[in-house]
């Protein structure tokens, strides 16, 4: 049977699964916080869900991930040398795009 496709709806049990998982399960949660290549293929397996290469996972065991640190680009504009673009304009430290509102 073959594997579902990336998206919101596949891949957030995939997760669930996967973070489930490593409650219990010493050798599968080493597995997700080896490296984001073992992670993508941990999430993939227990979720039976197929998950592009260029999908970046991470889990990490420290309650703050001061590790990672993650930005998106400004735009390109060679003409704009003077133009100052702000740390905190593009820093994304947690994507919401999947998160579900939450309820009042």
């Amino acid at each position: 049977m073959p594997n579902k496709p990336w998206s919101p709806e596949n891949a957030v049990p995939a997760f669930t699964a996967a973070l489930s998982r490593a409650g219990y399960d010493r050798e599968f949660r080493d597995r997700l916080a080896k490296s984001t290549d073992s992670a993508r293929e941990a999430v993939s397996e227990e979720g039976e869900i197929d998950i592009a290469p260029d999908i970046v996972i991470v889990f990490h065991e420290k309650e703050l991930n001061e590790k990672y640190h993650t930005f998106y680009l400004p735009p390109f504009d060679a003409d704009q040398k003077d133009v100052r673009h702000e740390y905190l304009k593009y820093f994304q430290c947690c994507y919401n795009g999947w998160k579900p509102p939450v309820s009042s």
